[in-house]
């Protein structure tokens, strides 16, 4: 079977950093292609951001594959025009392979997909369970009408849709397939483990429920050593981040991990990271944490409002969150924390709280995102009749502010009530700016191996593609000076002027 990653909008929604920013593994149809190489099947995965996908390419890929050809896309909203142009492209050079869509936006949206030619099928939740009779069937010409999971459009123009496949017991899965990943290290980090699947919280904005629900399963211990193993003794790696929703959910579970590790000696030579909620923190839990190697803990932290933490349904307090990164933080840890703004109901003086928080607590990186109510989450349920959607989902970005410059905006998708886009987008960018501007953050962005988010090479200063980049971006973060001094003397002046006339005044949407 041959999975693609499409790429997102030809990489304008990363701008100038496209070629720094690290790529994740996908873990998800890594796990599928594990599956299948276990059962002798052969398995191939592109990443179309790295190796765009092209004619040429799909004949051979086609070719080097026994049976008809199965092509299984993931999906991602950003990744939903490509996802479709890629699959109608797979029809046009080969009309008898078999083409299936899958992953969280697929989940969401099916209909999406099912309307947008060239994909045979759609695939929502998990599919590891499947995947192998799947493509088995697939390959062979033969009926799949009955395996759960699959959703399609019937000879007589109606929707079927069969019941979901089973959530895998993680105890089946295979190792991590990092072999297929070992050709393009200088795209990768290879230094990513996942020891469980899911979070049994109900945070509003995470679309990553949609296919787990409130489910949270932990891996064999077993597996996860043997997969550290492989990263530290073959690929010699020294960092390692944990990539769970929740690294601390089972405290016990964490703890014996911790200890393994400790007991393979990897406390001396590896240092670790991983994501974790305020309210996890404690003496015993960041103690056995330092002992194992842990050197960075990264909290979504989210909003610095009481009010709107219970609107978003964090299930912890701010006071929990500040309380656990200032423990953290005198551990001697380094400390990661992600804020977002423009949620429903938000007041100017919940967005104030949220900032004020961010850039006072003891923190080494800070991200602060415009909240994007991606399809399959409830956020996007609540907002759903006021949104704006841009042609391919291109304004569902969170990251698109910062990067693409005030010229070339797409509107938010969602501004909460008495706000602007303006005002929101002023916010992000300059607290941002004035956060990872700083020295600290220089530094931090030309001589630290990785930020967690962009990554230069070694010797990069020799490569005049990276230096073209970080010009571009250094132009980029220029306009947006500009911008926000200019949205800063713009919007005060518009409410003064309201306040005047005696009208609301709230900027629109700009």
């Amino acid at each position: 079977m041959i999975f693609i990653v499409p790429s997102t909008d030809s990489g304008k929604a990363l701008g100038s950093l496209k070629d720094l920013v690290i790529n994740t593994l996908p873990f998800g149809i890594a796990a599928l292609a594990s599956i299948l190489e276990r059962d002798g099947r052969p398995a191939t995965i592109i990443n179309d951001s790295i190796t765009p996908l092209t004619p040429a390419m799909i004949t051979a890929l086609a070719t080097a594959a026994p049976g008809r050809p199965v092509f299984g896309i993931t999906s991602l909203t950003l990744q939903t025009p490509r996802a479709k142009e890629l699959a109608r492209l797979i029809k046009q050079v080969l009309p008898h392979a078999a083409v299936i869509v899958g992953g969280i936006h697929a989940t969401a949206l099916p209909e999406e997909f099912i309307d947008a030619g060239g994909i045979d099928y759609v695939f929502y939740g998990e599919a590891d369970g499947v995947i192998t009779e799947l493509a088995d069937k697939l390959s062979a010409g033969q009926d799949v009408s009955m395996l759960p999971g699959l959703i399609w459009r019937a000879p007589d123009g109606s929707i079927r849709k069969n019941p979901p496949a089973k959530l895998i017991d993680l105890k089946e899965l295979p190792p991590f397939p990092y072999h297929l990943f070992e050709g393009q290290l200088d795209r990768y980090d290879l230094g990513a483990v996942i020891s469980s699947r899911g979070c049994p919280y109900r945070c509003i904005f995470c679309s990553q429920r949609a296919i787990t629900g409130t489910h949270h399963r932990t891996r064999p211990l077993d597996h996860v050593l043997r997969e550290i193993d492989i990263l530290v003794e073959q690929h010699h790696l020294d960092y390692i981040t944990f990539f769970d929703d929740n690294f601390v959910v089972n405290r016990q579970w964490t703890y014996d991990l911790c200890n393994a590790l400790i007991a393979r000696g990897y406390d001396k030579k590896v240092r670790f990271m991983c994501q974790l909620r305020g309210d996890a923190v404690s003496e015993e839990a960041l103690t056995i944490l330092k002992k194992t190697g842990f050197d960075t803990l990264s909290f979504g932290i989210e909003t610095g409002s009481e009010r709107m933490a219970q609107v978003i349904q964090k299930g912890e307090t701010v006071a929990r969150n500040v309380q656990a990164v200032l423990q953290a933080h005198a551990f001697g840890f380094r400390t990661a924390g992600t804020f977002i703004i423009g949620f429903p109901t938000e007041t100017a003086e919940d967005r104030k709280q949220t900032i004020d928080l961010a850039m006072s607590l003891p923190l080494d990186i800070v991200r602060i995102n415009i909240g994007i109510p991606y399809p399959g989450t409830p956020f996007y349920d609540m907002v759903k009749s006021s949104l704006i959607v841009s042609e391919g989902w291109g304004n569902f970005n969170v990251v698109s502010p910062l990067v693409t410059g005030p010229f070339a905006k797409m509107p938010l998708p969602y501004v909460p009530p008495g706000a602007s886009d303006d005002e929101l987008r002023y916010l992000m960018l300059w607290n941002n700016m004035k956060f990872w501007l700083r020295p600290k953050g220089l530094a931090s962005f030309f001589f630290k191996k990785s930020t967690f988010v962009t990554r230069l090479p070694p010797r990069w200063y020799l490569h005049f593609s990276i230096i073209r980049g970080i010009v571009a971006t250094g132009l980029t973060v220029t306009a947006n000076l500009l911008w926000i001094a200019y949205v800063a003397i713009k919007i005060p002046l518009a409410k003064r002027l309201s306040r005047r006339s005696g009208t609301d005044g709230t900027p629109g949407r700009g």
